[in-house]
């Protein structure tokens, strides 16, 4: 039996476009993924991480949502969560529901607390992409979100002084960072360059992940992913004000505080202190 699809995992901070690539990347025919909102199914991290109470969480949520067996469900309701096959099955009829025959790939977001290496050395197959946003946009962004919801569910905390938020920050991009290095064969995309020219990111994804990246599987892929509005999820009145947004949402003395904590972020990806 073909061992289709390996995971392909986007390694993100929340607000840093998961949602955006995961509609873009997803839409390539040999790509599958769950696209209930908030595209957030990570069963195949679960199997690799069996024992993350977060990713566990996140199956019980999508425990009737997924085309899961009851099997799977079984072992949800026990707190085991299904195994990497089990995994695959469930990928594979998501892919034969969505029309994809047997797709290469599944993909998934991956929150960067997780240990990368570990589930490299079990599913030998994964390929890890990174997600990245200038992190002055990413708290400006995570705080308009928080306001339009009514909580704080990211990062920040009711309480907390600009100083703990920037540390919580920099020791999230730190571990990011550390993540990307020992990764040396994962990809790197940028949340600006992929809303500036999304054909362009897809493309390059697309020949990093060996798959076909003609132009009319990537124009289909632009069209599949833009065709309905961002929704929720977007804090703008349009998707180009989210660059930049920073210099009008943070006090100059936060925007200085987040560019000195995170030099060494900020200058990896290529984002001016």
């Amino acid at each position: 039996m073909s061992t289709a699809p390996d995971p392909f995992f986007q390694v993100a901070l929340g607000r840093s476009g998961t949602t955006v690539a995961m509609k873009l990347f997803a839409a390539h025919p040999d790509v599958v993924a769950h696209m209930a909102y908030p595209l957030e199914l990570r069963a195949y991290a679960l199997a690799l991480h069996p024992g993350d109470e977060g990713l566990m969480n996140g199956a019980r949520h999508y425990r009737d949502l997924a085309p899961f067996t009851e099997t799977d469900r079984s072992a949800i309701d026990a707190g085991r969560g299904p195994g990497a096959e089990a995994v695959r099955d469930l990928y594979r009829r998501m892919a034969a529901n969505q029309g994809k025959g047997l797709p290469r790939y599944a993909t998934e977001k991956y929150p960067p607390r997780l240990d990368l290496a570990a589930a490299r050395a079990q599913a030998p197959g994964l390929k890890a992409l990174f997600l990245v946003r200038d992190p002055r946009d990413v708290l400006s962004s995570a705080r308009a979100f928080d306001e339009k919801r009514g909580y704080r569910g990211f990062v920040e905390r009711e309480g907390d002084t600009d100083e703990a938020v920037v540390a919580r920050y920099a020791s999230l991009y730190a571990r990011l960072l550390d993540l990307h290095r020992a990764a040396p064969d994962g990809a790197v995309v940028r949340y600006e360059d992929l809303i500036a020219d999304p054909g362009r990111e897809a493309r390059r994804v697309f020949a990093w992940l060996g798959l076909d990246a003609s132009d009319e599987v990537v124009e289909a892929a632009v069209a599949a992913a833009t065709a309905k509005k961002p929704g929720r999820h977007l804090t703008a009145a349009s998707v180009p004000e989210t660059v930049g947004r920073w210099r009008e949402a943070l006090s100059p003395q936060l925007a200085e505080l987040v560019s000195q904590r995170l030099a060494a972020p900020l200058a990896a990806f290529g984002y001016p202190a």
